[in-house]
């Protein structure tokens, strides 16, 4: 008998039926609608989710778009990150980011990076002191990929949204996600960032394109489909657990598209800033062009990340090439594992 005939009359005798509870389980999903779940992270249209609503009076705060003769410019800002290299007590990454700017006579583009950024557990006071954020928080980037790639993207983000706070004027600005986050309830630097681009007439908006809100509050998302025309429904403040110097909307920029959350700070009037959006280009899914196109700028290509290796042996660094260790574990099986997401990396 072989490895397999052995494992599967084990199976039989001894193992599936302390696992068939798990099948029987399944039994809950009669009736229930789904979409799929990439195994990726990818975010598939999540309308077929929501169901019906009749919207109807539900005492919630709800502003119908308007299209408006003289919008501010709208800005996008966009950045991407990926692992460059590893060491003992910490990773290099790479970042890029991009700023597209909608005008009446054209886009204005602005591309930085890529660019190193080397996270280590030498430079946690560094850190902490340039972005006020916890030592323990930057000690943790330092030995999770994970909390790496956040820090990376936070901290380039915060300087590339203050720069051109710093040198622009009159702009609406699309920030890609929350404003509400552990970097920003830490960073008191860049909250008053934010607040002080009043100065220069500008708006910073954060616009996600999925969020927790739907999976556990639907009806604020139903509510806002089932208007039928595009708008915005405020997000009650008791929903959330602190007090924030921000509101959220769940806002629809177009009838044949899907609602995203929206963040803005609480001194800006949701009327003018939303509708200035509504009035840019916005796809057929109701998302804003900059957005879009930031996000395809900002990516980092296969050659970048070979330049970005050339420049760290030229500040010093010895790289030891060597074989993926999943590669030397698993052999040709690890490409199937590795597609359909494998393992967790161990501690």
């Amino acid at each position: 008998m072989n490895f397999h005939e052995q494992f599967k009359s084990i199976q039989e005798r001894a193992f599936k039926p302390k696992f068939d509870v798990l099948v029987d389980l399944l039994d809950r999903i009669e009736g229930e609608t789904f979409i799929p779940r990439d195994v990726d992270g990818g975010i598939f249209n999540f309308l077929p989710l929501l169901g019906f609503s009749d919207g109807g009076d539900v005492g919630l705060e709800f502003i119908e778009f308007s299209k408006l003769e003289n919008p501010r410019p709208l800005a996008g800002i966009d950045s991407s990150v990926v692992p460059i290299a590893e060491s003992r007590d910490g990773f290099v990454l790479g970042v890029k980011g991009a700023v597209v700017i909608e005008r009446r006579d054209g886009y204005e583009v602005i591309t930085i990076g890529p660019l190193p950024i080397y996270i280590s557990l030498r430079l946690v006071d560094t850190y902490s002191s340039i972005t006020l954020l916890p030592k323990s928080y930057i000690r943790r980037a330092a030995l999770d990929i994970g909390y790496a790639k956040r820090f990376a993207i936070d901290l380039f983000e915060s300087m590339l949204l203050r720069n051109v706070v710093e040198g622009y004027r009159d702009l609406v600005i699309l920030v890609d996600g929350s404003l509400i986050s552990p970097f920003l309830r830490r960073n008191n630097a860049m909250i008053n960032s934010i607040f002080r681009a009043r100065d220069n007439n500008i708006s910073i908006v954060g616009l996600s394109k999925k969020s927790k809100l739907l999976k556990k509050y639907p009806e604020l998302y139903r509510i806002t489909v089932s208007q039928g025309f595009p708008g915005a429904l405020k997000v009650p403040n008791f929903i959330f657990k602190r007090p924030s110097p921000f509101k959220v909307y769940i806002s629809l920029f177009n009838i044949s598209g899907v609602p995203f959350r929206v963040d803005l700070p609480r001194d800006e009037d949701p009327n003018i800033v939303l509708s200035e959006i509504f009035s840019s280009s916005i796809s057929n899914l109701g998302y804003p062009e900059v957005l879009k196109e930031s996000h395809i700028l900002s990516k980092i290509s296969r050659f970048e990340v070979i330049v970005l290796r050339r420049v760290l042996e030229m500040r010093g660094a010895k790289f030891h090439y060597t074989e993926k260790l999943r590669d030397m574990l698993f052999g040709g099986f690890n490409k199937s594992s590795s597609k359909w997401g494998g393992g967790n990396e161990g501690i």
